[in-house]
């Protein structure tokens, strides 16, 4: 059985850290263990895409202009099916780390132009399987934000109980 920790401290006022709390709940015989989850990714912000254009070296990439606000316009070669003008997205920016910190976001050329980012798919960022194109964000979005405080991702622990079955010798 699992049980988020901020849920259950809104049930038990507890002082205790997750290891102590542990601990403490193992020893009175119901092992468990903990485990962190959260958002697999860091510095992705939501960005506008401002304009789209084909990129002459090739048939399926395009080259993207993207508000991340405070006047700042990334130029970004995106090879989704689905990258169009005037749609709010996820913007991995030079220094964002993907994958819980395995793939780091840098400036590059893609064939001859330069990219200044990244604009992701929900696979990419660990939210579904979903990786037929880029995830385009519905509702009021700020140029700027945080990706995890627009979707409302927060880190949580997990405690996860080893129930064992009442043995009848």
């Amino acid at each position: 059985m699992k049980i988020s920790l901020k849920w259950l401290k809104e049930l038990i006022d507890t002082k205790l850290t997750s290891d102590d709390l542990v601990a403490k709940l193992t020893d009175l015989g119901l092992e468990c263990s903990s485990s962190e989850i959260g958002p697999s990714f860091k510095r992705v912000l939501v960005g506008k895409v401002e304009s789209v254009s084909k990129h002459i070296n090739s048939d399926h990439l395009s080259i993207c202009k993207v508000d991340i606000g405070n006047d700042n316009l990334l130029n970004i070669v995106c090879g989704a099916p689905n990258v169009k003008e005037n749609i709010y997205v996820p913007v991995a920016i030079v220094g964002a780390t993907l994958g819980k910190g395995t793939f780091k976001i840098k400036k590059t050329k893609i064939r001859g132009e330069g990219s200044e980012g990244m604009i992701c798919s929900e696979k990419e960022l660990d939210l579904s399987d979903s990786h037929e194109g880029i995830m385009i964000l519905d509702g009021k979005c700020n140029l700027g934000d945080p990706l995890e405080d627009f979707l409302g991702l927060k880190k949580d622990i997990v405690i996860d109980f080893d129930l064992t079955p009442n043995r009848g010798d």
